[in-house]
C-alpha cells in the first residue's frame, strides 16, 4: 500500500484450470505490473533481499519465492527496529 492507503499491485498471478481427457491441472502465469515497486517499498533493504534471493535460488517472479523474500524482509526490519 502506498502512503495514501491505496493498493499498488506488483504482480498479477493468474491461475487457469486446464481440463483434459487424462489429466486435469492448473496453469499459473505471472505478469508484472510494476517491476520497480518491490525495490521502491523495500528501500535500503532491497540489495540484501536480492542477495538473499540469489543465495537461495529464489525468484521475484514466483509467488512462493516472493513470500519467502518478504519473510526475510520482515526479519531484517525486525532486526533494525530492535537496535
Amino acid at each position: 500500500m502506498n502512503s495514501n492507503g491505496e493498493f499498488e499491485p506488483y504482480l498479477r498471478i493468474v491461475e487457469k484450470e486446464i481440463g483434459g481427457d487424462l489429466l486435469d491441472y492448473n496453469e499459473t502465469s505471472n505478469r508484472f505490473i510494476n517491476d520497480d515497486l518491490f525495490k521502491e517499498y523495500t528501500g535500503p533493504h532491497f540489495r540484501a533481499l536480492a542477495d538473499f534471493a540469489k543465495q537461495n535460488k529464489l525468484s521475484f517472479k514466483r509467488k512462493t519465492d516472493i513470500i519467502r523474500i518478504l519473510d526475510e524482509y520482515e526479519r531484517i526490519v525486525d532486526l533494525d527496529s530492535s537496535d
